[in-house]
């Protein structure tokens, strides 16, 4: 009886290996995806959490106008265009910090300012901008709305 010596070249090794690195460079790829869009709803989260402080430092500064009961009525003057308002020495020298309730993790107070924009002494009423800024989670992160109230 002769001894049967199989030959083996090693193919199925090769291709094994090779299925190996394809599935390997899919799950990495996979992964950086994800990673992508964590960051991206991460940066949502923070954008909305900012308009939210904006929003609430808005209707405050509205209210603070119109010197409703429990809030202080803001000293009246020109401020620069609404374009300049977005300086950060006009903010540093007019805006008021405004406070929120408990539970908000933002990165630092949002801010208000307002400013007369006329006045018509027959009716006397006056109309007034009020501009707020609010921060997200990281204080890079900030939303600036404005509107304008008729007193």
């Amino acid at each position: 009886m002769k001894a049967f010596k199989p030959r083996q070249s090693g193919a199925a090794l090769l291709v094994t290996i090779i299925m190996l690195l394809v599935i390997s460079l899919l799950a990495v790829n996979s992964m950086q995806g994800s990673i992508i869009q964590e960051r991206m709803t991460a940066n949502q989260h923070d954008h909305q959490l900012a308009f939210q402080a904006a929003e609430a430092a808005l209707r405050q500064g509205e209210q603070l106008r119109r010197g409703q009961a429990g809030f202080i009525a803001l000293p009246t003057g020109p401020l620069p265009p609404p374009n300049a308002v977005l300086a950060t020495a006009v903010w540093q020298a007019n805006a008021i910090n405004v406070t929120l309730p408990t539970g908000h993790n933002v990165a630092k107070l949002p801010q208000v300012v307002t400013e007369e924009l006329d006045f018509d002494s027959a009716n006397n009423s006056s109309r007034i901008r009020v501009t707020a800024r609010g921060f997200g989670a990281r204080e890079s992160t900030e939303v600036i709305l404005q509107s304008i109230v008729a007193l």
